[in-house]
């Protein structure tokens, strides 16, 4: 019997997951490289004392009926209505149960995945694909490689391919802070989100209210996330500062008093992509067409250096625009010859 196909992935979220669960299903042998400890990616979820909760993206919205279908047949994801007027007309929106990377961990299933292990170098040699560490030591040698990272990060991958590096380089993220923080008395409100007006928090989220969590010893768990200019304006400010200020304009908004027991802040450089810069660069030529999206560049592949990379940056946006182009660039790849 010949060797199955080997395929490296690099990054563990969403995209990640997607395009490793299509090929593992088709019979590639699939190994999943990711930096952090973890899956998810921005989907990433932290531990709060005894119990944990989101640090990334709080659910998955989507206006796509390929995707809510897709959604609706996952065991571990359960649709969730916030209590909030300011979504009162919002989209259908889930949760991954008992924690959003708790989605990604399982679609990997089958898969090699090495974590705390960045990749640094991307090389085609003749017969494979070469991936090296920082220290130039090789990670293995494979048939085809996926970037999935964040743009920045894949601009730094895609070297062997300039044109792919050019394109990354030009996508620009905007940064999020995140604040979790562990409640010990129920703070006495009511909606489980509530949207900034100020400009400095761009949502509140109670995360413990979601379906299937586990809030430990807690007695709320809450999301509270900065908008992107401001978190862009505090790039640099320590931990402890951005966390005061996010809560003092949740105080403010809410009319709440309570004091959190615990912290969790953390710093996405790369939360989200901008869209406009995503159209005005959508110039190479991987177009697909697709039931609900009109032939958009949804990822980008080199046949002959056997590099790609697909994510939430190319056309489409958010976590469904993970899963449209991570299932985009599969469907080309399982068209190869074997």
């Amino acid at each position: 019997m010949p060797h199955a196909k080997t395929i490296a992935i690099i990054g563990a979220g969403f995209a990640g997951a997607t395009l490793a669960q299509r090929m593992l299903k088709a019979g590639y042998a699939v190994t999943v490289f990711d930096k952090s400890r973890g899956t998810g990616g921005r989907m990433a979820s932290a531990r709060l004392g005894q119990s944990s909760a989101d640090l990334g993206a709080p659910f998955i919205e989507t206006n796509n009926e390929t995707f809510s279908a897709w959604l609706t047949q996952q065991p571990d994801v359960e649709a969730w209505q916030p209590l909030t007027t300011e979504l009162s007309d919002a989209a259908s929106v889930y949760v991954a149960k008992p924690r959003q990377s708790a989605l990604t961990r399982r679609m990997l299933t089958g898969a090699t995945l090495i974590t705390s292990t960045p990749v640094k170098e991307i090389w085609p040699e003749k017969n494979c694909v070469l991936l090296r560490d920082a220290l130039g030591h090789s990670l293995g040698c494979f048939d085809t490689v996926i970037v999935t990272a964040p743009a920045q990060q894949a601009a730094t991958l895609l070297d062997a391919v300039p044109r792919f590096a050019k394109h990354a380089a030009r996508i620009k993220p905007t940064p999020a802070w995140v604040c979790l923080m562990a409640l010990e008395q129920p703070s006495g409100l009511d909606a489980d989100m509530w949207i900034g007006n100020d400009g400095v928090l761009f949502r509140a989220i109670r995360d413990s209210a979601k379906p299937g969590r586990d809030k430990g010893e807690w007695a709320e768990i809450w999301s509270l996330e900065a908008t992107p200019e401001w978190s862009q304006v505090h790039l640099e400010t320590d931990k402890e500062t951005i966390a005061n200020q996010l809560l003092e304009s949740f105080k403010q908004l809410s009319n709440g008093s309570f004091v959190p027991k615990e912290k969790r802040v953390h710093r996405w450089l790369y939360s989200r992509h901008n869209k406009q810069d995503r159209q005005q660069n959508s110039t190479d030529k991987n177009r697909v067409d697709n039931n609900s999206i009109d032939k958009n560049e949804l990822f980008l592949w080199s046949e002959a250096n056997a590099i790609g990379a697909c994510g939430d940056w190319f056309s489409h946006t958010g976590v469904e625009g993970a899963w449209f182009s991570a299932n985009a660039l599969a469907d080309v790849l399982l068209k190869a010859p074997r």
